[in-house]
């Protein structure tokens, strides 16, 4: 699934000129996918939808941008541009512990004494 993934960012990416944004922000989520168990599943299919796609990444990261201006620059941060990408495709922070799914509810404890 790493290949898929990898792959549909590369398309993505080829769209763009040299050095844009979208190229960049391709770069990370091709290394979040690398590191993070579980990403490269959901980016391929979240790849496969257009709202999901680099561009419109891209716009989160201008909104982002436009929000943190300081005169007329602006600059996302590594750590900022990670988070911005893992909240976009609902990837886990790096650090997060998974929630425990479907666990069992916590039964009655039964005393041997209780059978006497």
């Amino acid at each position: 699934m790493l290949d898929k993934a990898i792959e549909m960012i590369i398309a993505q990416q080829a769209k763009a000129p040299d050095r844009s944004p979208i190229r960049l922000m391709g770069e990370q989520l091709k290394d979040i996918c690398r590191t993070t168990p579980g990403a490269a599943e959901l980016v391929a299919k979240d790849l496969e939808v257009p709202e999901m796609s680099l561009e419109h990444l891209k716009k989160k990261f201008d909104d982002f941008a436009s929000a943190h201006k300081s005169g007329n620059q602006s600059c996302i941060f590594p750590d900022e541009a990670d988070k911005l990408i893992r909240e976009f495709y609902g990837l886990p922070m790096p650090g997060a512990v998974p929630s425990p799914v479907n666990q069992a509810p916590a039964g009655k404890v039964i005393s041997l004494l209780d059978m006497m």
